[in-house]
């Protein structure tokens, strides 16, 4: 009689999270947008996660590293998230709150609901931070991408300084439907940064799998254009990017 109620009240239990399975499965862009929080400063950062299940899992920047962090939680049936994020703090303690130091102990949640194709949410400790979710299909809409791109940046406030930077963009699809991205710069030609990416009829975005860089990009007829966001140890800054088919 005991094992047959605790095997009903697991059933129960795991439920809700079951029957999400094909609703909300997949992966998931995820935008976290904080305002200045004190003397902290605010920042915008794009990150991935993959709902299995109805169970999260997620990762941003390279385990381990100051900046990092582990997304774990739930998708129950009606979409309602429940997530949290465990890693450390950046290395530039201008966007930490009370300044701490890089590679300190950070631990915060994310609640929110998921529609069809999109979400919104509230990261609920330390700062207060706004959380949008877009899905990102592995139907096969983003193979208008794959292949070979050329293209520049131009970093913002410095084109007088820096005419622009070369940049190659490989994109392929693996086995299992899902995007992979591979970025070369002239300023680092030995140094690919390769990492998944997700792409839809329209656009295309992808984090480097440190976390120092994301890239924005839109259609816009043969060409690839939009914004870079790059993340370095004493200062953060954005440029324009652009690309297209043929070599430049």
């Amino acid at each position: 009689m005991t094992t047959r109620w605790l095997t009903a009240l697991a059933v129960l239990l795991w439920a809700p999270y079951a029957q999400a399975q094909g609703a909300f499965d997949g992966p998931w862009g995820i935008t976290m947008d904080c305002p200045d929080a004190g003397a902290a400063k605010g920042y915008s950062i794009y990150f991935m996660m993959q709902v299995t299940n109805g169970l999260v899992s997620g990762q941003h920047g390279e385990k381990g590293a100051p900046g990092s962090w582990i997304l774990t939680g739930t998708i129950a049936s009606d979409g309602t998230a429940q997530l949290r994020a465990d890693g450390l703090t950046g290395n530039n303690k201008a966007y930490n709150l009370g300044g701490v130091g890089g590679g300190q102990p950070l631990t915060f949640g994310i609640s929110g609901r998921l529609e069809r194709e999109r979400g919104v949410g509230t990261r609920s400790e330390g700062r207060s931070c706004r959380v949008t979710f877009v899905r990102h299909s592995k139907s096969g809409n983003g193979d208008w991408a794959l292949g070979r791109w050329y293209g520049a940046r131009f970093d913002r406030g410095s084109r007088s300084a820096i005419t622009s930077v070369g940049m190659r963009l490989d994109v392929e699809k693996l086995p299992d439907g899902s995007y992979r991205c591979t970025i070369l710069t002239e300023a680092a030609p030995n140094s690919p940064g390769t990492t998944p990416c997700f792409i839809d009829d329209s656009s295309l975005n992808v984090t480097t799998i440190t976390g120092a860089s994301r890239y924005h990009l839109t259609r816009n007829g043969p060409n690839l254009s939009g914004e870079g966001e790059f993340f370095g140890k004493t200062q953060n800054w954005k440029a324009d990017v652009s690309f297209g088919r043929n070599p430049r």
